[in-house]
């Protein structure tokens, strides 16, 4: 992108950052294929 990455898409970013772990700690995240394979294949707590 010429001249980088502009504040207006830092904060869109940051913004969507914030609202999916909201989302996700209130457990209302829509759950995908690569979080079923964490579950299944990440480290055991």
């Amino acid at each position: 992108v010429p001249g980088g990455v502009g504040p207006m898409t830092i904060a869109c970013l940051l913004e969507n950052t914030v609202k999916a772990a909201e989302s996700r700690r209130s457990g209302t995240a829509l759950q995908t294929e690569t979080d079923d394979f964490r579950t299944e294949h990440g480290p055991k707590a």
